[in-house]
């Protein structure tokens, strides 16, 4: 009878092994060099994919583990640590109910606080480490000492009216300060005090290694989720490390992705002057024979620990045979396996985890291996799991599954009619021209590890824009059938990963045929396509791709309308489409659609577009007056849709100008409300051929998708934008010979919207500002897109930098600036894509 054995790859993290200091030393298996660095007196930032390893790193190096692990050490069990010289390491995890991105992070004073926070923590966490390990006995502290340490440390990081009289009543009291300081966090106007300095860290280190022990010890302070803070948090973090003359040095764990590396004045870090860097992922993703050895070694020690003395290449084999010819490919062995990994420790361990619940014990104590067949059926279903993962839940954007088949296809079409046999390498030569929507969607890939990194950033020979590389996981590779190896990168440009991404399979196999192109030579192109917008209109001033054509279907009706998680706006949307469902036309009832209800393609802007070619009618229901529902708005305006618009009255009580010159509908969030609305004030109008009772209507009788003449200038109506900005702005244009220059102040009445209208259609570039998402200038964005224009979305990001209204993938449209200068520049850039010299 053969018994199954206890699974030795359990996934278990790093701080849920609470106080079993020996169980998590003895699974501990250094990589080749990390160690030395991560004991030395530098600063070390320590980064990888999710269960890399970072955590149980940084917990080894801290009290009292590495007390533990040294005895064991000494005792043969494990391996000794490289020589360093006394070191005090403190765990400090920055969980996300204390730090992370906050809504007040652009008011003044709000960072001071933070770092007033930051180093209460610190402290606090110091503390609380000493005295785990003054407990567990593996550190020594007298009397006096522990004395002397609670008195000074009060001084330095609590109010004066604080006298604790113990260690443990010293914790207690940094954790009741740090409660408060983190509500302060929530509470403008921001007021710290002496503690917000560096300086008070610097201090209440020096006190706890000149009390705690003989020789000069350092404090190691280990930060883990360090991406839990945001981009600017991370940078006045980053600023401490620019200090060196003190017992701290900092060790923190970040994932790849995540990592800044610039201080609070976006001044970038000094390598090896400021920092030291360990990256934990293995670069040619699990190919590498050394980390090959790495994967096995822990694979081992895992089964040491419970006994087995067989090691893991006998459990697996080393890797199957190879397939017949036309016969499904098999996949097992170690080697294998580890390079299904991609790299990462975590997927190499739950491959193991789910084949070794496989292996059993034979009466005689001998371990089976496990059959390739069954290795085989878990690499596939961990394969499929991986894929269906990201339809699963619910945080993932549905465009990042696009974005993942279309890489997969794009990679299938090189390896079948191309010279590369076995690609599955993307990169990316202009990385910094990609749009903050391509950047976001492929964070998103690292984050799910569709995609991993295998360089974060790189120069090419003769390039000025730095290039990003991705791999697509081998796991998926095994999910599209596609040859696991990686002999070659498909190079390509922001402007084709665009392309691919946000269109459709026959952009796919454009891309796949063509060569990468460089930022210069995609400006070559551009400016050879000065009349790109000159084809009646046909092509999309966002994507750069044909327009669909208008077939409406009888009947079908689209909703324009907010469309958040949760509120009174989804049940008023369930009951209109319910409404218009219950009525008919010609023995056919007519369908009410959202944007959720059509599968993506990347912008949302061109997404509605594409609705729109296929609806009869548009109902914008408009309460609260969002931004995005206004762009929908114009757009419907400007492809003559009959548009009818709805206010309920639980939303907007009060319809301000000019939107109250419109004609529109008031109801009720109920079903007689909206029963009523539907069947009497909607459907009379839309069943009748040519009636526009109801109908939203401004702008020229005809659509003009003519290039026109000139620019159409929307700015807020300030005295910054109207006589700083718009003076400089205006020059620039006529000098350049763009005449007429329009402006249009933020509407006040429907007069107002019918010059904006008429100033949109007759000209040939629009330059509108939505930085604090104004639905007047939101209005006038999509009637430019409507209207088939070269547009430009400019956004002050001093102004706006966390809210951005239309934050999409607009890498052409969306011109961010921080002041007239940038502006102007940046301008001249958006002119120079269509030939003109401003």
């Amino acid at each position: 009878m053969t018994t199954p054995l206890r699974n030795p790859f359990v996934i278990t993290k790093a701080e849920q092994f609470n106080h079993s200091y020996a169980q998590l030393a003895a699974l501990m298996h250094l990589k080749p060099g990390v160690a030395d660095i991560l004991l030395s007196n530098s600063n070390v930032f320590i980064d990888g994919s999710r269960g890399s390893g970072k955590s149980m790193y940084l917990r080894l190096l801290s009290l009292p583990v590495k007390a533990t692990y040294e005895r064991l050490a000494g005792e043969g069990s494990v391996e000794p640590l490289p020589a360093h010289g006394p070191l005090l390491g403190v765990y400090a995890k920055l969980t996300p109910t204390i730090f992370g991105p906050h809504e007040y992070e652009e008011e003044s004073g709000f960072f001071d606080v933070f770092q007033q926070l930051f180093n209460v923590y610190c402290i606090e966490q110091m503390l609380v480490s000493i005295a785990e390990a003054k407990e567990s006995r593996t550190l020594e502290v007298s009397e006096p000492s522990e004395l002397k340490i609670v008195r000074a440390i009060a001084k330095v990081a609590l109010p004066a009216s604080a006298e604790p009289r113990s260690l443990h009543g010293l914790v207690t009291a940094l954790r009741e300060e740090r409660k408060a300081i983190r509500q302060l966090l929530n509470r403008p106007p921001f007021r710290a005090d002496q503690r917000s300095q560096p300086e008070t860290l610097w201090e209440a280190a020096e006190l706890i290694a000149a009390n705690l022990s003989v020789d000069a010890a350092r404090v190691h302070l280990l930060i883990d989720e360090y991406d839990s803070l945001s981009i600017r948090q991370q940078q006045h973090v980053n600023s401490y490390l620019r200090k060196r003359d003190y017992p701290l040095t900092f060790k923190i764990a970040c994932k790849k992705h995540r990592l800044i590396l610039a201080d609070r004045n976006d001044t970038p870090l000094n390598p090896s002057g400021d920092y030291d860097r360990v990256e934990l992922d293995d670069d040619d993703f699990g190919l590498n024979s050394n980390f090959s050895r790495y994967l096995e070694a822990i694979a081992n020690r895992r089964l040491e620990c419970i006994g087995v003395t067989s090691g893991v290449r006998e459990i697996l084999g080393s890797r199957a045979r190879e397939n017949r010819a036309k016969t499904e490919r098999q996949y097992a062995g170690f080697d294998t396996i580890a390079m299904l990994s991609s790299g990462v420790v975590r997927t190499f361990l739950e491959l193991c985890r789910d084949i070794f619940s496989h292996v059993t014990l034979d009466p005689g104590g001998t371990i089976s291996s496990v059959p390739p067949v069954v290795q085989d059926k878990v690499i596939k279903s961990h394969a499929s799991n991986k894929w269906s993962s990201l339809a699963r839940d619910q945080s993932a954007r549905p465009e990042l599954q696009h974005l993942i088949e279309q890489i997969a296809h794009l990679f299938a079409l090189r390896s079948e009619y191309g010279t590369e046999k076995q690609v599955i390498r993307l990169e990316v030569l202009d990385y910094n021209r990609t749009s903050k929507f391509l950047r976001s969607l492929l964070e998103q890939a690292l984050e799910y590890e569709a995609l991993v990194q295998p360089n974060r950033e790189r120069l090419q020979k003769n390039q000025h824009a730095a290039s990003r590389g991705y791999l697509l996981h081998r796991l998926l590779c095994v999910h599209f059938r596609l040859s696991l190896q990686s002999r070659w990168d498909v190079e390509i440009s922001s402007e084709q990963l665009e392309k691919l991404v946000l269109g459709t399979r026959d952009a796919l196999l454009s891309v796949s045929k063509q060569p990468s192109r460089t930022s210069r030579e995609s400006l070559s192109e551009e400016r050879s396509h000065v009349t790109l917008f000159s084809h009646a209109g046909a092509h999309c001033p966002i994507l750069n791709q044909q327009c669909p054509g208008d077939n409406p279907v009888p009947g079908l009706g689209f909703l324009s309308c907010r469309l958040p998680e949760a509120g009174k706006i989804n049940d008023a949307v369930k009951l209109l489409k319910e409404a218009f469902a219950n009525n008919s036309r010609n023995g056919k009832p007519y369908e009410l659609k959202t944007a959720l209800d059509y599968p993506p393609v990347g912008d949302i802007a061109c997404k509605v577009c594409s609705a729109y070619s296929q609806s009869e009618f548009v109902v914008v229901e408009f309460s609260r007056l969002s931004p995005s529902v206004a762009m929908e708005l114009g757009l419907a305006v400007a492809r003559r849709l009959p548009t009818y618009v709805l206010f309920n009255k639980d939303e907007q009580k009060h319809v301000p100008e000019p939107f109250a010159s419109f004609e529109y509908s008031l109801y009720a969030i109920s079903p007689n409300g909206v029963k009523e609305l539907v069947g009497e004030r909607l459907l009379p109008f839309i069943q009748a051929s040519g009636a526009d009772r109801g109908v939203v209507r401004f702008g020229p009788e005809q659509a003009q998708l003519n290039e026109g003449e000139g620019v159409f200038i929307s700015l807020p109506n300030t005295e910054y934008c109207q006589e700083t900005l718009l003076p400089r702005l205006r020059k620039r244009l006529e000098d350049a010979g763009l005449r007429p220059v329009v402006t249009e102040y933020e509407g006040q009445a429907l007069q107002d919207l019918q010059r904006a209208a008429m100033g949109i259609a007759s000209a040939k570039f629009c330059l509108i500002d939505t930085t604090d998402g104004a639905p007047t200038r939101a209005m006038y964005l999509g009637m430019a897109q409507g209207y088939r224009k070269a547009f430009a979305n400019l956004i002050d990001i001093e102004a706006d930098e966390s809210k951005r209204v239309f934050a999409n993938a607009r890498s052409k449209a969306e011109i961010p600036y921080r002041d007239s200068e940038d502006l102007l520049r940046e301008i001249a850039k958006f002119f120079a894509r269509y030939g003109v010299t401003v």
